[in-house]
């Protein structure tokens, strides 16, 4: 472990580089791995060289048995970015993966040359929202992550093989990466006033039948941000990436202008 930009310890996270020219940070969803981006990242690996990361309690990171923030989560990234001599990067944010990027974002807006939300959101959470993720919590200290989790493949996509491709990845989570994440989570700040004021690239890639980020969600932020890039796929759910990833790609090439 290193010390990060926070003054608590990094940790050491396992990544993937696929690729060549200009870097570009791929942050995956809450429950699964880095591994979520492949089919997109072999589609861009001639346009950029793609840093795929494990965030801190998932895939093959360690899972401290603290809580943890989204500043630590975006820590770790900053840390393992500075070891790789990466000064300034793209980057693309999945679900909680998006939060992650606009906590390092709001910290370090220089090492940032453009956003993309996929299936995520800047507003912090609903009073509703942070209680059920508290609830969770609880939840998995008495019975363990999977049976927990057990039914959230089936409500992040109605593809077959990618709800089996979820289920695989969460039947790796522990209990302290489930707590962990599900705090950093709960108790992250609201991105909006920030984004309204940054001034680099924002793109939001949007799924049409998407349940966790409902599509009024998505719209609501395109019309108060304008961003550069604005794109609904038409059937996919939670996982564009897995679900339509030539169009996933596409847009951030036209986003990133590559």
């Amino acid at each position: 472990m290193s010390r990060n930009w926070q003054g608590e310890m990094a940790e050491k996270l396992s990544y993937e580089i696929v690729g060549k020219g200009d870097p570009l940070v791929c942050l995956h969803a809450y429950g699964l791995d880095h591994t979520e981006w492949m089919q997109v990242a072999g589609i861009l690996k001639e346009d950029f060289t793609l840093i795929l990361p494990d965030i801190r309690g998932h895939g093959d990171s360690p899972s401290p048995t603290r809580e943890y923030s989204m500043l630590d989560l975006a820590g770790d990234v900053i840390v393992m970015l500075d070891q790789l001599e990466i000064n300034q990067a793209y980057y693309a944010g999945h679900s909680m993966g998006g939060y992650i990027m606009l906590s390092l974002a709001k910290r370090y807006p220089e090492r940032v040359a453009g956003l993309a939300l996929v299936a995520s959101h800047a507003y912090t959470d609903s009073p509703e929202k942070i209680q059920s993720r508290l609830d969770t919590i609880e939840k998995v200290k008495l019975h363990g992550p999977l049976e927990v989790l057990s039914g959230m493949p089936d409500l992040l996509s109605a593809v077959p093989n990618v709800r089996e491709f979820c289920r695989e990845k969460i039947k790796r989570m522990d209990s302290f990466g489930v707590m962990g994440v599900l705090a950093a989570m709960a108790h992250r700040e609201d991105s909006m006033d920030f984004l309204k004021t940054f001034n680099k690239p924002i793109g939001i890639i949007a799924g049409e039948n998407d349940r966790f980020i409902p599509l009024e969600t998505s719209r609501e932020m395109n019309g108060l941000l304008k961003p550069k890039m604005y794109v609904e796929l038409d059937d996919c759910g939670h996982m564009p990436m897995m679900e339509n990833p030539e169009a996933v790609a596409q847009a951030m090439r036209e986003l990133f202008q590559i």
